[in-house]
């Protein structure tokens, strides 16, 4: 198996330091079969050969676009969806780590995009948003889409949007006062270009409602 490596590595155990170098390409029997001849290694390498294979699996898959998650990961963003608040400090004694690597983690999955943000999550009771509604909407054709999403992303009473098979083409999750508000947006989304049929379903109760990914 071949990997190019992307960027310099360097492992060192005891006194002896292996380095893969930028944009060469080696093989995973190479490099210990090289090192193995021209090195004075003791058993000590034999002991972390398999660190440092996993340190070459782990740059490959980097570089590759394939997804490093490991199990530590998965548990840092398990204990970031129940409290996005908590400390990196409380974070890191959870999961067995120092502050810095839990830190370190939690910087690559955001790059990674495994987060996409931090918010709070509000009550729309509380706010005097007491009536929820589900609204299905079909276009009369795809040039109308743009114009429909737009419309979409300036309201701030409608707050999920999912573009879906079937009968309809998109579901919408609004949060109103009253009947009278939801009417009025309504009426609002009719009159839309391209909008050609609705139906709108209120909610009377809400018996589960999950902002967690199974993981």
């Amino acid at each position: 198996m071949h990997i190019d490596l992307q960027s310099i590595i360097s492992v060192q155990i005891t006194d002896v330091k292996f380095f893969a170098i930028h944009h060469q390409t080696f093989t995973f029997e190479n490099i210990f079969d090289n090192y193995s001849n021209n090195q004075n290694i003791n058993g000590i390498f034999k002991y972390y050969r398999h660190i440092f294979l996993q340190m070459i699996k782990y740059t490959h898959n980097l570089t590759a676009g394939a997804n490093p998650m490991d199990n530590i990961d998965k548990s840092i963003l398990e204990i970031l969806q129940n409290n996005a608040r908590i400390s990196v400090s409380d974070l890191s004694s959870k999961i067995n780590l120092s502050v810095s690597a839990t830190a370190e983690r939690i910087k690559k999955l955001e790059k990674s995009d495994f987060t996409t943000k931090y918010a709070a999550i509000l009550n729309p009771v509380k706010l005097d948003k007491q009536l929820l509604a589900q609204m299905l909407i079909s276009l009369s054709h795809p040039d109308d889409i743009k114009n429909f999403l737009e419309y979409v992303n300036a309201q701030k009473d409608i707050l999920e949007c999912y573009y879906v098979a079937g009968d309809y083409d998109y579901i919408l999750k609004v949060a109103v006062k009253n009947t009278g508000e939801l009417e009025t947006l309504l009426n609002q989304i009719k009159s839309v270009t391209g909008v050609v049929k609705t139906n709108t379903i209120i909610v009377l109760g809400t018996h589960k409602e999950s902002h967690s990914v199974s993981i």
